[in-house]
């Protein structure tokens, strides 16, 4: 289903977005563009649904970021347990070891997301931050 604003109750926005829906409930997100603190009450309604014949655009997702190891690629089982020592993954005790350096192998492939300290972790490759313009100099919050 596809996610846009209700009608303008209260000033806040709605991303559009395609979302899932289970047991008639789903997870919106919002955004508050007033200087002030804007109450939701129960029953509010903040977004409507949309058919898929309202989709205006799709974007493909540039996954660049990922070609230095392909998930093909298979990592020798002693640089696995290395890598397993230094993170410290800890997989369940229920896979048999077959399964369990399968894990590693998905988890090494894609141990860029993983940060052990706050010196590991990488700038996020979005697009510029929102700027707001501020009314007065009280914080918000």
């Amino acid at each position: 289903m596809l996610l846009e604003n209700a009608e303008r109750v209260c000033s806040i926005t709605v991303a559009g977005a395609l979302a899932f829906c289970k047991n008639n409930k789903t997870v919106c997100r919002i955004l508050n563009l007033n200087p002030y603190v804007v109450p939701l009450k129960r029953g509010m309604k903040l977004a409507k649904v949309l058919g898929l014949d309202k989709i205006a655009s799709i974007q493909k997702c540039d996954d660049s970021s990922t070609d230095n190891i392909l998930p093909e690629t298979l990592i020798a089982r002693a640089e696995l347990d290395k890598f397993d020592k230094e993170y410290g993954f800890k997989i369940s005790p229920t896979l048999d070891e077959e399964q369990c350096y399968q894990t590693l192998q998905l988890l090494y492939c894609y141990k860029y997301v993983f940060a052990r300290n706050l010196s590991e972790v990488q700038e996020c490759k979005a697009p510029p931050p929102l700027e707001l313009e501020l009314y007065s100099q009280q914080k918000s919050f």
